[in-house]
């Protein structure tokens, strides 16, 4: 919904903008950078973040048929994420039911700073009105001195119901220069961290929380080199039975943070196998994280408790092809009510869905359809995913010419079952 008090709060801005944009022509900070409304919004002196509070949210699922592709279109600029591209990680919150969107490529720019909610159910309750359910959870530039990560492409993104807060845990992270535009007092292709006297306190490759009720950042920790074993990776799982955060390494290593300490544990992966930089999978009833290596084409699974990793065997397809990025390739979302797993293979091969608890385990090939009025010649692709438990569905983003979201409820809800 928009709100009123962040529209007057530009209106009344616009000459300390036109002041703030002539002087940074003379200065040349503009140079090769775009318009960027979200980035402007912070520029005028406004604070998009001190709206409304988010309210307590519902929890009757949305009744929508199984196995169809609901289709979407994302909202125009300035009213969430819109133009998608890439790299975007979402992750539920069920303090608000809501679907939580960080860092990425959208609006024709890269690493983007804004975090951004989706609620689901009020988006399909008005399919009409692609603003509908939106909400900028934190803009492109916060308020000055205020916290908040610098330049997050894909990053760890993921929930701690202990704390009521999410992770996120570097992570691909890039300097702003001549591919997106800098905050105030933000210098240009400085990889490090601004000191937040002139604009908000841009952290670089720090591990931080957000907050979705108080809508802030907090920092917590600086990612060293020597912790993360390199920092080009992309998810990252919280464990709530030892409070510990999972992340891979570029060096085949699988981390393990101990948060109270702040100390990383590392266990070897074994050469070749590449789940650093995709998508994971978490099934928390299991205590198992399911993770697609795209370049030798296998599926593989994280043991939480002995903290082994074992291969499953081979995806539908084998090895994935058509980009050089292994990021842009192993997209997989965890259903926790129909418990399955379900694989996205690129660029428009299919949608796969495992059962790991059938014996044997299974792999399933979909055609499920679109519904009814979706816009002709579509073929499904999205590039981030979550799951609502609340609304039994799974929520992909999708980008690089498919600019809509798609939403699937694959079955019923079903026990959990045991480990395979």
């Amino acid at each position: 919904m928009t709100n009123p008090k962040s529209h007057r709060g530009t209106r009344k801005s616009l000459p300390l903008l036109f002041i703030l944009l002539a002087l940074a022509v003379a200065t040349g900070n503009l140079a090769r950078q775009p318009a960027d409304v979200n980035a402007a919004m912070a520029q005028t002196g406004t604070d998009p973040i001190s709206q409304d509070p988010p309210s307590a949210a519902g929890t009757a699922p949305v009744s929508v048929p199984e196995k169809q592709w609901l289709v979407l279109p994302l909202p125009p600029e300035g009213a969430g994420i819109s133009r998608m591209d890439k790299h975007v990680t979402l992750a539920f919150s069920p303090l608000t039911n809501r679907v939580y969107f960080t860092g990425g490529d959208y609006l024709g720019t890269s690493y983007r700073q804004e975090t951004w909610s989706l609620d689901i159910a009020e988006r399909l309750r008005h399919p009409d009105n692609p603003s509908a359910g939106w909400r900028l959870e934190y803009p492109y530039c916060g308020p000055v001195g205020a916290p908040q990560p610098k330049g997050p492409d894909f990053v760890g993104w993921t929930w701690d119901p202990k704390r009521n807060v999410f992770w996120m845990v570097p992570g691909e992270m890039q300097p702003h220069g001549p591919y997106s535009p800098r905050c105030p007092g933000e210098r240009p292709d400085y990889s490090g961290d601004e000191d937040g006297t002139q604009g908000p306190k841009l952290l670089f490759r720090h591990i931080m929380t957000f907050d979705p009720v108080s809508r802030r950042w907090a920092d917590y920790d600086t990612l060293r080199p020597t912790d993360g074993q390199g920092s080009d990776t992309w998810s990252s799982a919280y464990d709530p039975m030892t409070d510990t955060l999972v992340r891979a390494s570029p060096s085949h290593m699988m981390g393990i943070y101990n948060i109270s300490r702040k100390k990383w544990t590392h266990y070897p992966l074994g050469r070749g196998v590449e789940i650093q930089r995709v998508h994971w999978a978490t099934d928390y009833d299991a205590r198992r994280i399911f993770m697609i290596d795209p370049v030798n084409g296998r599926l593989h699974r994280w043991n939480m408790d002995a903290r082994t990793l074992s291969d499953l065997g081979r995806i539908p397809g084998g090895p994935i092809s058509g980009s050089f990025v292994i990021a842009d390739k192993g997209y997989c979302v965890w259903d926790s009510s129909a418990r399955v797993l379900i694989h996205y293979r690129p660029y428009r091969q299919g949608v796969f869905v495992y059962h790991p608890d059938e014996k044997p385990p299974r792999w399933e090939a979909t055609d499920f359809p679109l519904a009814q009025g979706t816009p002709a010649g579509l073929k499904v692709h999205w590039n981030g995913a979550a799951f609502d438990p609340v609304n039994n569905l799974m929520i992909g983003i999708g980008g690089e010419g498919s600019d809509y979201i798609w939403l699937l409820r694959y079955g019923a809800v079903t026990s959990p079952a045991g480990t395979s």
